[in-house]
């Protein structure tokens, strides 16, 4: 790692390496925006820059958990008052200033409505001169056919964001299913950049350690189809059919769920079939490491996601990383390129015996995972990797 002494930067006033982080997210406090703030910053010290991460809190004291990565847990929870200190703590900083903000909307308080923050960040564009690079992992608030309350919240964080779309200098986005939301809202299609979300959970190259975790989990099975994510809703509501219809399809397999909230969602399901407690098990929550060495320890990996599989899924990057091939599902969001360069297999969440059929034909085909596998994580490695989101945004700079 390449160190800049603590203050060196103010020597050298105009220096491109000196980054703003922004984020109503960072550890300890858990999140994707979290584990994707500290693995950015920290990338970025790795390249040579130096970072200062600005999140809640009210301490005056600054974290330095490596050289050159600064803390400060001192915007209170971005209310008028946080900003106002924000304000103080960064005119200390020579220009020009580069603010890179984590955005997602409910991250900044006020139950996803701070329109002082977005007006906060507009203000710092236009009348400090500060170089305003925002990060889009979620636009606003989906609108309903059904709910006023629900489109309330859509129009205010639409609002929001419409403040400092037209000021910002660079816009990035999580998955390309944003670009027309941006447009929309004021952003310059000439500013737009996708960055899609790497991995938060490492490659696994223990061998020793992934057959370990095989054999506990496969036991007289030939194959183990798995799952990883945190068991919401949303996500249950399109698994739980899927599983059901490949056991009622003839699966000989077993059922290997993988996180927190999996054991409960492992009940939900015996409670209503008994027969399925010898063929389902489940990890509950564990360390980064253990989460990749049982995805690598299961034959394919089933993540559906109602909007279909996007760039922004970190629990979809954490198999592709791993080297596990994939079955989802279509989605309104989806990519195209997922299929069209066999990336994933892709199933219709809508008709389950197709489904079912479809993930039986491949798991009788190892050749043919072990190809989607190969090409998923190549993939991964020259578009998602932190390396590549580190390149993107180090040569934004002389862009």
């Amino acid at each position: 790692m390449h160190n800049i002494k603590k203050g060196a930067f103010l020597k050298n006033k105009g220096s491109d390496h000196v980054w703003q982080m922004i984020s109503g997210e960072y550890p300890p406090s858990g999140g994707g925006v979290s584990d994707y703030t500290r693995i950015v910053s920290e990338g970025l010290v790795e390249a040579g820059d130096e970072v200062h991460v600005w999140t809640r809190g009210e301490s005056i004291e600054v974290d330095q958990p490596v050289a050159s990565l600064h803390i400060h847990r001192c915007a209170r929870s971005f209310d008028r008052n946080g900003l106002k200190i924000l304000d103080q703590k960064l005119s200390h900083f020579p220009q020009p200033r580069r603010l890179l903000v984590q955005y997602v909307p409910h991250a900044f308080g006020y139950k996803a409505m701070n329109l002082f923050f977005a007006r906060w960040l507009r203000r710092r564009a236009i009348q400090h001169a500060d170089k305003l690079w925002v990060m889009f992992h979620e636009v606003a608030y989906p609108w309903s056919k059904k709910s006023l309350k629900h489109n309330f919240l859509a129009w205010m964080t639409e609002r929001m964001v419409r403040q400092f779309t037209v000021p910002a200098e660079k816009i990035f986005m999580s998955t390309s299913a944003w670009q027309p939301t941006l447009e929309r809202l004021g952003a310059n299609p000439n500013k737009l950049f996708q960055l899609p979300i790497m991995s938060n959970i490492p490659k696994a190259t223990n061998e020793d350690a992934i057959a370990k975790v095989r054999s506990q989990i496969r036991g007289e099975a030939t194959v183990v189809v798995g799952h990883f994510g945190t068991y919401g809703k949303i996500i249950c509501a399109h698994l739980e059919p899927i599983l059901l219809e490949l056991f009622k399809a003839g699966f000989g397999g077993n059922v290997h769920l993988i996180g927190g909230g999996s054991e409960t969602f492992r009940e939900h399901l015996i409670a209503q079939n008994s027969q399925l407690s010898t063929k389902i098990s489940a990890s509950g929550r564990l360390s980064e490491l253990e989460v990749a060495h049982h995805i690598r320890a299961c034959d394919i990996m089933l993540q559906p996601y109602g909007d279909g599989p996007t760039t922004r899924r970190g629990s979809l990057m954490a198999c592709l990383v791993n080297r596990c091939p994939v079955v989802s599902t279509y989605g309104h969001l989806c990519e195209s390129f997922w299929e069209q360069e066999k990336i994933l297999h892709l199933v219709n969440k809508d008709q389950l015996a197709q489904a079912a059929s479809e993930i039986l034909a491949l798991l009788a085909n190892p050749e043919s995972l072990a190809i989607m596998a190969g090409r998923a994580y190549d993939h991964y490695s020259c578009h998602f990797s932190t390396e590549h989101s580190i390149s993107t945004l180090r040569n934004g700079l002389i862009s």
